[in-house]
């Protein structure tokens, strides 16, 4: 089990995120500079995580390896 984060640190946590939203209300630029590559970061990253689980999830569908008839 982890640790219980203490008071400080969510304290921390929330000054943070109301500071960013209020820099974001100031600066639309600003959350573009920042929003869009961590978007694009996050996509990249799991592309292939994304893959493996569609090979995974047509393999349960067709656990012998048929390939579906198309209608």
């Amino acid at each position: 089990m982890s640790k219980s984060s203490g008071i400080s640190s969510v304290a921390v946590r929330v000054l943070f995120l109301v500071l960013m939203a209020f820099a974001v209300l100031l600066s639309p630029v600003l959350f573009l500079i920042f929003f869009v590559p961590v978007v694009g970061w996050f996509l990249w990253r799991d592309q292939d995580r994304i893959m493996q689980l569609e090979k995974k999830v047509e393999a349960l569908e067709n656990p012998y390896g048929k390939k579906p008839d198309k209608k």
